[in-house]
């Protein structure tokens, strides 16, 4: 490390970043793309940082600013676009036991146990400990065993891949098979021998030339009279899809139903597009552009 500077490698995290920026955009082609401060301000603000200075008159989402950390005070150089990620006092903290509030006001680690995670319903109490399943978070890198609920095979696998996604090797491999057999018979059935898309079908070709399996975009007329262009195999699954916009957005619960009190705090001008008719109301922070109260 000491000798780096003599060499000319950047060993300051600002001076490193900065460098990397030049690089990076030599390298792309692209044009530097500025962000109004006030824009810088409010992003790390978001972040639970403090704003120090900039390092650069104009900076770019790849290029580094000075923040500090409210949690624990820390100050460093940090490119924008990495400002999301948090603060590591707030990322890898370690204490003396896992259900205590960590130092520097940060989150309490939540146990795999008290989450009612759908993968506690995987977890093998037969091979893995009871002192193990009380204090193992959601975020474990460790391995554990764990059984299918479907098929009974034991298998070993992370705990946060779990926690993400419960999947059984032998089922995916079941699952697998079965859609490469499916998808081989679609691609040799005809259009016309499918009565649900012979019966919405609305494009020029022929239903008996046309398989399922075709990539192209056809043409289809829903129950409700939209005629959406999608691929056959993509209607017969998923079917109208301005239907099934139509359904997402009844089943929304926006800021302005759930939350009317808060809803008269939103600011009329300061978010553009959006008003609470149109915002859920669990939209995490940074979702809603320039949000203003």
């Amino acid at each position: 490390m000491l000798g780096n500077n003599s060499a000319g490698i950047k060993t300051c995290r600002a001076c490193f970043w900065i460098q990397w920026a030049v690089d990076a955009r030599a390298a792309s082609g692209l044009p530097k793309v500025r962000v109004p401060a006030e824009d810088i301000a409010r992003h790390v603000d978001q972040h639970g940082y403090d704003l120090v200075r900039l390092l650069l008159p104009e900076t770019s989402w790849d290029e580094p600013v000075v923040t500090r950390c409210r949690s624990c005070g820390r100050v460093s150089a940090d490119r924008l676009s990495d400002i999301g990620w948090a603060c590591s006092c707030r990322r890898n903290t370690r204490s003396e036991h896992p259900t205590a509030k960590p130092a520097g006001g940060g989150k309490r680690r939540e146990l795999l146990v008290d989450s009612g995670a759908e993968a506690l319903g995987w977890w093998d109490h037969d091979r893995n400990s009871e002192d193990v399943l009380g204090t193992v978070t959601l975020r474990a890198r460790r391995e554990a065993s764990w059984v299918c609920p479907e098929c009974a095979l034991q298998f070993t696998e992370q705990v946060y891949l779990m926690v993400q996604n419960p999947d059984c090797p032998a089922c995916r491999e079941v699952a697998s098979a079965a859609w490469k057999e499916r998808w081989a018979r679609l691609k040799v059935t005809s259009i016309s021998e499918i009565p649900e898309l012979a019966a919405a079908w609305a494009d020029d070709a022929d239903p008996r030339t046309v398989m399922v399996g075709d990539f192209g975009m056809r043409k289809f007329r829903c129950s409700a009279g939209h005629m959406p262009r999608i691929s056959p195999s993509r209607f017969l699954d998923a079917g109208c899809p301005h239907c099934r916009g139509v359904r997402s957005q009844e089943n929304k619960q926006w800021l302005a139903d759930i939350s009317p009190e808060l809803a008269k705090q939103w600011h009329p001008t300061r978010n553009g597009r959006y008003t609470p008719a149109n915002v859920v109301w669990d939209s995490k922070p940074g979702s809603v552009d320039r949000v203003g109260w």
